[in-house]
């Protein structure tokens, strides 16, 4: 049974990982999981990127903040664009982690969407996750109350039902 972010926000408050680094060091991270919308993960939780700029450096249109870390919110979905289901995968079901950065007026740049992977590949979920996921609006991450640039993770799950 897959991973269903969804269901781990019903049951739990948080989330632990743990991991093993190339090094051999055994390591562990914990999501807090309140108040998290179920789409929007916080890069932190996988603790493989860190903000380049301390948060009360940034400026508008420069490196996007890191949602989740630092003070800085994750952004809240206000229009959210089901995925329509590839008809070429009938019967599969998948899911695409994307890599989204929105500005700080709430939408997601041109070249503010990427696929990190897809999951089975080949059946057209990336497609079908981008498409839907460039029609979302957002209210914006915020540092210290601010409106910031800000990236973060969203997980497009494909079900048929």
């Amino acid at each position: 049974m897959p991973f269903s972010f969804a269901d781990a926000l019903a049951r739990h408050e948080h989330i632990t990982f743990s991991y093993r680094l190339l090094s051999g060091v055994r390591q562990r991270a914990v999501v807090d999981l309140r108040g998290i919308d179920d789409a929007i993960l916080p890069l932190e939780a996988g603790c493989y990127k860190r903000n380049s700029v301390a948060p009360d450096e940034w400026e508008a249109g420069k490196t996007p903040l890191i949602a989740g870390q630092d003070g800085v919110t994750s952004p809240k979905i206000i229009k959210r664009v089901a995925p329509e289901y590839p008809s070429s995968a009938f019967g599969v079901e998948g899911g695409v982690p994307l890599r989204v950065i929105t500005s700080h007026d709430g939408k997601i740049p041109a070249d503010g969407i990427e696929v990190e992977r897809e999951d089975p590949p080949g059946f057209g979920f990336a497609d079908a996750a981008v498409a839907a996921v460039k029609q979302w609006r957002f209210e914006p991450a915020r540092f210290e109350g601010k409106p910031v640039d800000a990236e973060f993770q969203v997980f497009v799950q494909f079900t048929r039902e």
